[in-house]
């Protein structure tokens, strides 16, 4: 039996709330994805992980220096010897370790109060509770060969004790990175460009090469060195037979050596007749 029209619209559905509209999404929703990345969750907790890991510091290994036992001297109330005596064979015992090397001169530096002979104090003393108080000493070459040679001193509860870490010898000191010359060397220099005044600063320092002594010989790494030593030397030179009168490029330093050296002995000679410069003024008599 068919149902009235109001029945039927009591028995249709409710119908649902209103919604607004929404933009319709291009390809269906669907996204795009990064073709290199298979799996993004995976590297982003990798990259968490890596994060939390805390980096260890680097730590600096440290050599721990190894003396052994040179002198020791009993000081205070029980000593066998006066302190003057003491600081005598200290020093001559720390002259003795450092000419093993063949070293006998401080290159290139004046030494100072605080060294013990030519032995280079390292930073301040170092004092104990105990009452003991070091003092380190290095090798004045260990920046130009590398050396690592200490002494040390120890002094304190009546007694004095040098002891050393690491011993010189013949090669201790035979490459030297220094791009300057030594004392030696300076001096070979400067008589080689006195005497041999013709020759070229390549000359000598080839010249040199031939030398027996192995302190004279000059390397090719030191040849701006060894030009300037010969300009140096030349031009003491130069100035000593000049009479201190310094000659350069200018008409300056001409005008002054002419006027101190030349042009008054020339007119003191031009006056007299003994002298060859002299001029005589008077008409020339002719002979028949």
């Amino acid at each position: 039996m068919p149902c009235r029209p109001c029945e039927e619209e009591s028995q249709l559905p409710d119908a649902p709330d209103p919604v607004t509209p929404t933009k319709s999404l291009r390809n269906y929703g669907a996204r795009h994805e990064h073709l290199d990345a298979e799996n993004p969750s995976d590297e982003t907790d990798e990259d968490q992980g890596e994060e939390e890991e805390p980096v260890a510091p680097k730590k600096r290994t440290r050599v721990l220096a190894q003396y052994v036992l040179v002198e020791q001297w009993i000081t205070g109330e029980r000593a066998e010897m006066d302190d003057e005596d003491i600081e005598n064979q200290l020093f001559e015992e720390a002259r003795e370790l450092m000419q093993l090397s063949r070293l006998k001169k401080l290159p290139g530096h004046k030494g100072l109060s605080n060294d013990l002979y030519l032995w280079k104090r390292a930073g301040d003393d170092h004092t104990t509770r105990a009452g003991i108080t070091y003092t380190i000493y290095r090798c004045p070459m260990r920046h130009q060969c590398d050396c690592n040679c200490i002494i040390g001193v120890r002094s304190g509860n009546g007694r004095l004790t040098l002891e050393r870490c690491g011993l010189h010898n013949m090669k201790s000191h035979a490459t030297v990175k220094s791009k300057y010359l030594k004392y030696d060397q300076i001096i070979s220099l400067s008589e080689a460009a006195i005497t041999a005044q013709n020759l070229s600063a390549a000359v000598i320092r080839r010249n040199l090469l031939m030398h027996d002594s192995l302190t004279k010989t000059i390397g090719v790494q030191y040849r701006q060195s060894v030009h300037c030593s010969v300009r140096h030397a030349r031009k003491n030179m130069t100035a000593k037979q000049l009479g201190g009168v310094i000659i350069d490029y200018g008409f300056g330093a001409f005008t002054e050596f002419c006027s101190r050296r030349a042009w008054f002995e020339l007119m003191r000679k031009h006056n007299y007749e003994t002298y060859d410069y002299h001029l005589s003024l008077s008409p020339c008599t002719r002979t028949s």
